[in-house]
């Protein structure tokens, strides 16, 4: 929780400091797990969305903030070990997801008259992953804070001045933070999101 009001009290004070532009977004997200997360749970996941909120500093570069919900799940009958168990059958595994994060921007088209403005983006801050598996009427729970990183690439196709369409990828690493369900000494969690949305700036 120190690392939610942390990261919080940062953006706000950030973001009022400055009297410039300020850009909100608002996104459906998909996730593709990569790494140990897919041997988790190797299914996409088309339940997410994100929030932003970006200050423009100076034409073609801003200060925002990030959070998100993505949710993976998956329905399988592979084999796994659980606090040292080994188990088979039906299983229901899920991975929640909520990334907090401070980011910078790179915008490559800085004209007010511009229609398409794609941009970079550089996030850090933190995830908190909840893990949980269902088999039979058994449930386990295990949940942890991650530093993490996502770097971002993406556009805004502008429909006026201040609405436009958001599309972007990122690719999202939370490091190694407490035990994984499964048992892995590394309980790093890594996977894509695309995101498609809208955009209000003032």
């Amino acid at each position: 929780m120190k690392y939610l009001i942390i990261s919080i009290s940062l953006i706000v004070f950030t973001l009022g400091a400055f009297s410039q532009s300020f850009i909100t977004g608002y996104s459906w997200s998909m996730g593709f797990a990569t790494g140990k997360t897919a041997d988790y749970i190797g299914s996409p996941s088309f339940s997410g969305f994100t929030i932003e909120g970006h200050r423009m500093l100076k034409p073609g570069f801003s200060v925002g903030l990030m959070a998100g919900w993505n949710i993976l799940n998956e329905k399988t009958n592979e084999e796994i070990t659980v606090e040292a168990a080994t188990i088979n059958g039906e299983q229901g595994r899920y991975i929640n997801v909520f990334p907090i994060l401070l980011n910078a921007s790179v915008y490559f088209s800085t004209k007010k008259s511009s229609k398409f403005v794609p941009f970079l983006r550089a996030h850090v801050g933190t995830y908190y992953i909840l893990q949980r598996f269902d088999i039979g009427v058994y449930t386990f729970n295990n949940d942890n804070w991650h530093f993490g990183v996502a770097p971002e690439l993406g556009f805004i196709i502008k429909a006026s001045p201040t609405i436009g369409v958001l599309l972007n990828g990122k690719y999202n690493y939370a490091f190694d933070s407490g035990t994984r369900l499964s048992g892995d000494e590394n309980n790093y969690h890594a996977f894509y999101t695309l995101n498609v949305g809208i955009t209000y700036s003032r």
